[in-house]
């Protein structure tokens, strides 16, 4: 797992993205730099390829330029819901919202869902969702005291409602009185 992240000023972070495997880490800006950082939660394998070299790719083989293409679609994808779900939605509706998406994307890729690896600090949670430690850990604790979720340690969490099988929207999971 990686954290694909913004450095702010005084030593704070926006975490922007959370890569698992088969993600791509990122790409160069036209200058050869990087538009974000990118550090590793756990350890983690990855493979540097030339940029030149990538964009020849991308030209003779048409199946890498669909392949690169529909990554960047999904990255796209993936931060603007983020900043829907940082911006719209209230503490807990984001925690919620993350482990629910976490689930998914662990399922995609064929890794254990129950109880769901939280490999990532309360910090890094809240560097994501935009919310203070203390705030992780009240939402946390909300989730718990409204049976949605099972605290088994501070690394694995259990979804006690799946999507489907519960309320149809994050709200009604909640309740009106939550709703930002």
């Amino acid at each position: 797992m990686l954290a694909r992240s913004i450095a702010l000023s005084k030593g704070r972070r926006q975490i922007v993205d959370i890569l698992l495997p088969g993600d791509t880490c990122g790409f160069f800006q036209s200058g050869g730099g990087h538009l974000f950082d990118c550090e590793a939660i756990t350890e983690a394998t990855t493979c540097a390829i030339d940029a030149s070299h990538l964009r020849k790719l991308r030209i003779g083989c048409p199946d890498v330029g669909k392949a690169i293409d529909e990554e960047l679609v999904c990255a796209a994808k993936r931060m603007a819901e983020h900043l829907v779900t940082v911006g719209k939605l209230s503490a807990t509706e984001r925690l919620l919202h993350f482990l629910h998406w976490l689930e998914a994307a662990y399922s995609e890729r064929g890794l254990p869902t129950h109880p769901i690896a939280l490999p990532m600090s309360r910090s890094d949670i809240g560097d994501y969702l935009g919310m203070q430690v203390e705030t992780v850990s009240r939402a946390f604790a909300s989730l718990k005291k409204r049976d949605l979720v099972g605290l088994l340690s501070a690394e694995q969490v259990v979804l006690r409602r799946r999507p489907g099988s519960g309320p149809r929207r994050l709200g009604e999971a909640l309740g009106a009185s939550e709703m930002a």
